[in-house]
């Protein structure tokens, strides 16, 4: 678990410093992206200093700044196939290991003649 954090630290950090890109290409101040977001200035300013946010100010955040479809498309479903080439491809990314049975074929009694025994 002591692996999973770091890296959750500097994806936060990098959401932070993207929306905090978005809002200065914008020429918007913290108190007006807050005010367009309906979230405390506050709230903001440790967002971008922390990476700390819920998810719903999150959302707030990204709507205001036009990037709703960014992150609607965050845990999308894969498109679905519009050739038969694309359901191929899709169909052996999600093959398992197949389990192979053996079979043991016991031939059936032959007779001291050549022929079936039914004996």
């Amino acid at each position: 678990m002591s692996s999973v954090l770091p890296a959750i630290e500097s994806i936060q950090s990098q959401i932070a410093a993207r929306l905090k890109e978005r809002r200065l290409a914008l020429g918007w101040s913290r108190t007006a992206l807050a005010e367009r977001a309906a979230v405390a200035p506050a709230t903001l300013r440790a967002f971008e200093r922390t990476g700390q946010i819920s998810l719903a100010r999150l959302a707030q955040l990204a709507v205001a700044l036009g990037l709703d479809a960014e992150l609607e498309r965050l845990f999308s479903t894969p498109p679905r196939a519009q050739t038969l080439d694309d359901l191929t491809r899709q169909a052996k990314r999600r093959q398992r290991g197949r389990r192979h049975h053996t079979f043991t074929v016991t031939p059936p009694p032959i007779g001291p003649h050549g022929f079936l025994d039914t004996k």
